[in-house]
């Protein structure tokens, strides 16, 4: 979401935030006969928009969060790869295993069969959204076989590296951090998604949103004091956006 969105909704609210200053300097003669009309009730939905704000600004800094802990997991991942396709050479595992692994492999580095050098696609977040290249490059896709291949090196008897981050038991771990991180995101995005939501419909609803309130009250200044009074010139002046 561009900034601008976000200043755009925000300013609604600021909007909003002076519709009822105004209203509560016109004293006793601002007098709707509708509860959701009241100052009362204004103040309330000016506090609860303010308050979803707030949550939306919360969740979607716990999703960049979420973000740059799954690129910090993930980061690297080539090199690795390339030590132990190296160590299982080195080994001299059976040509099955080995085919099975630099499949594998070649999946996870974005590479086709016979492509090797070719600069692999690389998916972009944007909100979170996951999406899976044609070169099977994305993270879900990642997890998955990371996943098969350290089953593949758990059932190698030739495969027992000495280094201690080649261990299978150290894959197992970085493959648990992996899921872990991904996990977090999709949960920290449905957050952001659910805030999103619920920012939209308070402000938004044809029948009950923030925006249709202010309409409501403006037409009922325009009703008490007329169209060309210097309270509805006041209120009319405040120019709400749809969203």
């Amino acid at each position: 979401m561009s900034s601008t969105q976000e200043s755009g909704h925000g300013k609604n609210v600021a909007l909003f935030e002076q519709l009822v200053s105004f209203c509560k300097v016109y004293g006793a003669s601002y007098n709707p006969a509708k509860d959701s009309l009241k100052v009362s009730n204004l103040e309330v939905v000016f506090k609860d928009a303010t308050a979803l704000l707030a949550k939306l600004v919360t969740a979607k800094q716990a999703l960049n969060s979420a973000i740059n802990s799954r690129v910090t997991v993930f980061e690297g991942m080539k090199a690795l790869l390339t030590r132990i396709s190296s160590g299982v050479e080195a080994f001299g595992v059976s040509e099955l295993t080995l085919a099975d692994v630099k499949g594998i492999m070649r999946k996870m580095r974005g590479e086709r069969a016979g492509s090797r050098g070719k600069k692999a696609a690389v998916p972009k977040d944007g909100e979170a959204i996951r999406t899976i290249s044609a070169a099977q490059t994305g993270y879900d896709s990642q997890v998955e076989h990371m996943s098969r291949l350290v089953e593949l090196l758990g059932k190698e008897a030739a495969y027992k590296p000495n280094e201690a981050d080649l261990k299978v038991s150290a894959l197992e771990g970085l493959l648990a951090k992996m899921k872990g991180a991904n996990s977090s995101v999709a949960g920290a995005y449905t957050d952001y998604r659910n805030a999103l939501a619920g920012r939209d419909a308070f402000l938004y609803n044809d029948f009950t949103g923030l925006v249709q309130l202010s309409r409501q009250v403006k037409l009922y200044v325009k009703s008490v004091y007329g169209a060309q009074s210097a309270q509805y010139k006041q209120v009319s002046g405040l120019a709400f956006k749809a969203g």
